[in-house]
């Protein structure tokens, strides 16, 4: 079993660094940044300072700005948002995310203000004028703006009609990686590394859908925000359908992104193991106990088992 390691905070140095990077990158110093309830408009300013044990980060726009208390700042070079990671006392970290939104969704945000409604006809006229949207992609990218934005942006099919509620997005944003240039970069690898096989399920995948396998997915074992790199030990090759429970896993992890512990994030230590669930309450108690003995959990949890399947033998 691998070492669980502890959540570690980050210097105000390298959160700084972090940021100032971010901020400096092609694609987000020349695009507003939407989290939820904010959008900011370049220029931006960059102001950090520490409150307690952690420290306040605030990035002003030119109308607005954003702020939060945070341990860590983190970006990846495959994904396009700033990730704020703030731990919690219980319970797994939470994320306040930034990401740049590109000229041609705020374009279709322009078109229907807050609180109306457009007639599809005249939507797909007013896109094609003023972003050259096909019709497809202006419906699609006004989806996008919803799943991928946090905006809340709707298609009433029946009504044939586009509509906007809230100016600014109701959700923390979620945009996609870029898989196209991940999947450039380390498929022959990964894919090697894994015989061609999902890594959970031992489906067959392929870079491409066809008749040998779905479609493969490279997946980050721990997540980006919670410490996860782009570096070969931390990626791994999973069919869809074992990415997207994974992902469903990871978006209210039980074990508090204790990911070396997890079965999704590395399945080849766990193909021949027993996976105990425990309640709630009852994780907190062994934590409590563990604690009380300088332990790390999994490993007294471990400990108790062995202990207590000792006795059983013993009394055969």
């Amino acid at each position: 079993m691998r070492e669980i390691p502890d959540q570690k905070a980050q210097t105000e140095a390298e959160i700084r660094n972090t940021v100032i990077g971010y901020l400096s990158r092609r694609g987000v110093r020349e695009n507003p940044l939407i989290g939820k309830n904010v959008i900011l408009s370049p220029p931006y300013s960059l102001e950090i300072c520490h409150v307690g044990d952690v420290i306040r980060v605030t990035i002003k726009g030119d109308k607005s700005f954003f702020e939060v208390e945070c341990a860590k700042a983190v970006v990846s070079e495959y994904r396009p948002n700033i990730d704020f990671v703030i731990f919690a006392q219980t319970g797994p970290p939470q994320i306040k995310r930034l990401t740049p939104l590109q000229q041609a969704r705020l374009k279709l945000l322009d078109l229907v203000k807050p609180g109306s409604h457009m007639a599809a006809a005249e939507f797909y006229r007013a896109s094609r004028k003023t972003g050259g949207e096909t019709q497809v992609n202006a419906r699609r990218r006004w989806g996008e703006l919803r799943t991928e934005y946090g905006f809340e942006t709707t298609y009433d099919d029946a009504a044939q009609v586009f509509k906007r509620g809230n100016a600014l997005p109701i959700n923390d944003p979620n945009p996609r990686p870029n898989n196209a240039r991940l999947r450039a970069e380390h498929w022959d690898r990964v894919y090697q590394a894994h015989h061609g096989h999902c890594n959970k399920c031992d489906q067959k995948v392929q870079y491409v859908s066809s008749s040998e396998g779905d479609p493969g997915v490279i997946d980050h074992r721990r997540p980006i925000p919670f410490g996860g790199g782009d570096d070969k030990e931390n990626l791994q090759l999973l069919c869809q359908v074992c990415n997207n429970l994974k992902g469903t896993v990871c978006h209210s992890c039980p074990i508090n992104y204790q990911c070396e512990a997890c079965t999704w994030a590395h399945p080849e230590e766990f193909h021949d193991a027993i996976v105990v669930r425990l309640t709630p309450q009852d994780a907190a108690e062994l934590a409590g106990e563990a604690r009380k003995r300088g332990k790390d959990p999994l490993r007294f949890a471990q400990e108790l088992f062995a202990s207590a399947l000792g006795k059983y033998r013993r009394k055969e």
